[in-house]
C-alpha cells in the first residue's frame, strides 16, 4: 500500500520528499501530483529539478516524478500507484483545491 501525504506548499513538499528519502525510498518511487503549473514550477525549484515547459500530465523532470494533472488524470495515476478508488477521489479533490499530493509507491 502506498504512503500518501497532502501538503499545501512547495517547501512542505520538499520536506516530505527529504523525509521519504531518509526512510530509504528512491526518487523514482516518489510522485508529486498537482493541478497548477505555478506550483509545479515552485516544486521544480524546491526539489532542485530542471524546470521544463508544462502541459497537462507532463513530468517536469523524470527523476523527480512531478506531475501536473487534471482531475481524471490524477485519478488514473493514483489508481495505477495502488491507491483505492475512494482514497483517489478524496485526494483528487485536494488536488483540485490546490494541494500537492505526494505518493510513495514501490511499483513492481
Amino acid at each position: 500500500m502506498p504512503n500518501v501525504q497532502v501538503v499545501e506548499k512547495s517547501a512542505s513538499a520538499k520536506a516530505a520528499i527529504d523525509e521519504f528519502l531518509r526512510a530509504g525510498f528512491n526518487k523514482d518511487e516518489i510522485y508529486l501530483l498537482t493541478s497548477k503549473s505555478d506550483i509545479s514550477k515552485d516544486l521544480a525549484n524546491a526539489t532542485n529539478s530542471d524546470s521544463k515547459e508544462l502541459s497537462n500530465h507532463n513530468f517536469i523532470n523524470s527523476d523527480t516524478n512531478i506531475l501536473q494533472v487534471n482531475g481524471d488524470e490524477s485519478l488514473s495515476k493514483m489508481q495505477s500507484l495502488g491507491i483505492s478508488d475512494n482514497d483517489a477521489e478524496r485526494y483528487k479533490r485536494s488536488i483540485e483545491k490546490g494541494s500537492i499530493v505526494i505518493v510513495v509507491s514501490k511499483i513492481t
